[in-house]
């Protein structure tokens, strides 16, 4: 699935996380907004195609302005309520952007969390998501019975 493709499908999923409804309680709603809205930016300027020099600038300026942010809100919002589901797959992938440090056993558990959505994602499309197999292979093979 090409960058801007995923991107779009992870930053609609990540805005459509913002105003859904959570079973974890410990975050308060504007932090979890912020930190959702600031990661599904970084992922949108991540995603843009640089069909020109000054469009690769704009971009990498994009990317150096909303990243770095988006890392900052997401660790707040991870630091207070690291079970919330909404937060799984918005940070794994900021995670594969390179703006979120997670530990092996980390990454496992927010690939648990997220296959909720990965699996509605599935059965909406029956399309199998390579990020998907790259960041929770365990989760992959289960879920496309690999």
């Amino acid at each position: 699935m090409p960058l801007t493709c995923r991107a779009l499908i992870v930053g609609a999923s990540i805005l459509a996380s913002t105003f859904g409804v959570s079973t974890t309680p410990a975050v308060e709603p504007n932090v979890m907004r912020e930190a959702l809205e600031a990661i599904a930016l970084c992922v949108h300027w991540a995603g843009e195609e640089p069909y020109d020099e000054a469009r690769r600038k704009d971009i990498a300026r994009g990317i150096a302005r909303a990243c770095p942010e988006a890392q900052k809100k997401a660790a707040r919002a991870h630091q207070r309520s690291p079970g919330d589901g909404r937060l799984a797959e918005p940070l794994l992938t900021l995670h594969d952007l390179g703006y979120f440090e997670l530990s092996e056993e980390e990454k496992q558990r927010l690939c648990q969390k997220a296959l909720p959505v990965f699996q509605k994602r599935f059965e909406d499309t029956k399309v199998s998501d390579p990020f998907v197999r790259l960041q929770c292979p365990e989760q992959a093979k289960a879920l496309y019975r690999d």
